[in-house]
């Protein structure tokens, strides 16, 4: 590793007192014996999970924000004390968070890590000039026509959809 991202680890094991990729790479009872504390347990394991399934790990992570967001996004609407929430939208949301965004995010970032590897200044701005550029107009064009199409328009409607 460069000079920069080894002090950079440092830090984190510092920070938190666990080396995470250790925790993430070792078995459950390695982990056991390794670790005391509960939560550090539960995120080794969380760790691990999310290195050896990055896609499932997307897909949930990814789903569940999108129907939170959407529950909040809804109440904010709401003019009244009374809500009514409209089930199926954040269902709709929720299945094209964790059924297509979360897989492409993860598939893409996994890209992008090969491709600009590090976290040091100069690979996080490249990665963050990348998202912006790329990723960013086609996530948010993916997901618009992806919950278009759930609501039953047709490609022409959510291409030319007028708020």
């Amino acid at each position: 590793k460069v000079g920069r991202e080894k002090s950079e680890d440092k830090f984190w094991k510092e920070v938190v007192n666990v080396d995470w990729t250790k925790e993430a790479n070792s078995t459950s009872s390695e982990t056991d014996n390794h670790t005391t504390n509960p939560a550090q347990k539960m995120f080794a394991r969380l760790s691990q999970f999310a290195a050896t399934h990055p896609i499932i790990t997307a897909s949930i992570t990814v789903g569940t924000t999108s129907l939170g967001g959407d529950v909040l996004g809804q109440m904010g609407e709401q003019e009244t004390v009374h809500i009514s929430w409209d089930s199926i939208r954040s269902l709709r949301m929720a299945l094209v968070g964790g059924g297509l965004s979360g897989p492409m995010f993860a598939v893409w970032h996994n890209l992008l890590e090969r491709q600009v590897p590090g976290r040091g200044p100069r690979a996080i701005m490249l990665k963050l000039l990348a998202n912006s550029v790329f990723m960013g107009p086609i996530g948010i064009a993916t997901t618009f026509t992806a919950v278009g199409l759930l609501r039953g328009r047709t490609d022409k409607e959510v291409i030319y959809y007028k708020m």
